[in-house]
């Protein structure tokens, strides 16, 4: 949620203050003491809604906020419109129509500051669906760059045992279904029409069968089984079936695939590339007997600034991690820029870097006396960042924060 629109939220906890020291004032009328009483009222009760939520409710989604802001915001609207009336009604003296005014405009400052954040929010919001959009789009097109990137994302797709095994583009009669990929072994990706990679899977028959089956597991209770057909002339006929709780939810049997070349989106050749791409350098550090702490960073340079992605937690051997993520990172020289001596700020302190050789980087914390050696090359693997592009640096920049927001790489610590 927006940082401005929760600061209108949490601005009503502190604005009760002055309506709480005017409403006891005796030179008061005596409306205007309940209006700004009332005001008071409001602002303790969403106080101890606050309270009880951030007590009892500490992990859940707070939309509820929301419907607070629209609430809380009429009414103030309302009591400052209110107020704000009776100060230049005329009613009152020139002081108290001054004092009834202005607290009327503070009144006015909970949906001001809602508007603003709202605003601010839904821009952000944009920018982020945006931002997922062309992540999934390059994530894609990297894929399909040449031989080797798909080799990489997918394994064989031209396969002598496996006639199933290929790229298949599906008919626009359901949009979950467009395109569908099958490798060597079996495994199967199918993307819809927005490149979500909505389905994945494994083949449960032989090679050689009539029918391709297999089953892309979404959670605990939500399965797709997939089946698919040859109709003849490289026409197959996709059939899916849903279980939730082991119950049909949908059926559709009317996607047809036509089995065809894959794409390629190869990179624009740039004779003169603003960006270098320094490299990825690792380390794994014994932690205990059945751990260990891994540091990993991705750098480049362009005009003389470096940018880079960091990589530093703690893993144990055998256990599958679903959810890992790097963090964005400016590093500033600390010294001579071409000896690549170079300072970073992260919550558990300063890291400074400092180059040994062309493959090998030394990374210092200040939290620590002992310095790790970090090798060119990856020890975390399933991050694309060595496929960034590297014509411009906002290019580059913009590609590397497309494909990580809301991200996440699967990975098997070994």
């Amino acid at each position: 949620m927006g940082t401005i629109l929760l600061y209108s939220y949490y601005w009503i906890f502190i604005i009760w203050i002055p309506f709480l020291i005017y409403a006891n004032n005796p030179n008061l009328p005596t409306s205007l003491q309940k209006t700004l009483r009332f005001l008071v009222k409001v602002s303790l009760l969403a106080g101890a809604y606050e309270l009880l939520m951030t007590l009892f409710f500490q992990s859940a989604i707070r939309i509820d906020i929301l419907i607070a802001i629209l609430i809380l915001g009429l009414i103030y609207t309302a009591s400052g419109a209110v107020l704000v009336y009776q100060g230049v009604s005329g009613k009152y003296t020139n002081k108290l129509r001054l004092t009834s005014a202005s607290l009327g405009l503070l009144c006015f400052s909970v949906p001001v500051l809602s508007i603003i954040g709202w605003g601010v929010f839904t821009s952000e919001s944009t920018k982020v669906d945006l931002s997922l959009k062309n992540g999934r789009h390059y994530r894609f097109e990297a894929a399909f760059r040449n031989d080797e990137t798909q080799m990489r994302f997918f394994g064989q797709l031209a396969s002598q045992t496996n006639p199933w095994a290929g790229y298949y583009l599906g008919d626009n009669t359901d949009s979950r279904f467009k395109q569908l990929i099958i490798n060597e072994q079996g495994k199967f990706w199918i993307y819809d029409n927005e490149l979500r990679l909505l389905y994945t899977g494994q083949n449960s028959n032989t090679p050689d069968s009539l029918q391709y089956q297999g089953v892309a597991i979404h959670g605990v209770n939500d399965k797709t089984h997939i089946t698919i057909e040859h109709q003849g002339n490289d026409a197959f006929r996709l059939v899916s079936q849903r279980f939730i709780n082991s119950t049909v939810s949908d059926t559709s049997q009317k996607t047809i695939f036509r089995k065809i070349s894959p794409p390629r989106f190869p990179e624009p050749v740039s004779p003169h590339d603003e960006v270098k791409f320094i490299g990825v350098f690792s380390a794994k550090t014994p932690a205990s007997s059945n751990a260990y702490l891994v540091t990993q960073i991705w750098l480049w340079q362009a005009n003389g600034k470096y940018w880079g992605q960091y990589l530093h937690d703690l893993y144990e051997k055998g256990r599958q991690y679903d959810f890992v993520a790097s963090r964005q990172i400016e590093p500033i020289c600390s010294g001579d820029c071409s000896d690549m001596n170079l300072t970073f700020k992260t919550s558990a302190g300063t890291i400074s870097i400092s180059k040994k050789s062309d493959e090998m980087i030394v990374v210092a914390s200040s939290g620590t006396t002992q310095d790790t050696l970090l090798k060119r090359g990856e020890t975390v693997t399933g991050f694309l960042f060595d496929l960034a592009p590297l014509a411009t640096s906002r290019q580059n920049q913009e590609w590397i924060e497309a494909i990580t927001t809301g991200t996440f790489v699967k990975w098997l610590a070994e």
